[in-house]
């Protein structure tokens, strides 16, 4: 366990770099999630490049994937 700090031998593949992004506070104001802002959002070949969607909740130990009905149509 690495506190206040990464240790670059334990994460990706040679090369590669570990990318940090700023997160999202809810509409409250709040940092209650892992809250990334998003602008586009592509599934495969499929992309919706303008949404209302405005953030995402990353969670790496899901198995659900949730999002608005409209934009959900708009991949299929």
């Amino acid at each position: 366990m690495t506190l206040g700090g990464f240790d670059s031998d334990k994460f990706g593949a040679p090369g590669t770099k570990l990318a940090w992004h700023d997160l999202k506070p809810s509409k409250e104001g709040k940092f209650n999630h892992w809250r990334l802002p998003m602008d586009q959002l592509k599934f495969g070949e499929h992309e919706i490049k303008e949404t209302e969607i405005e953030s995402v909740i990353v969670d790496s130990g899901t198995s659900l994937i949730l999002m608005p009905e409209k934009e959900f149509k708009k991949l299929i």
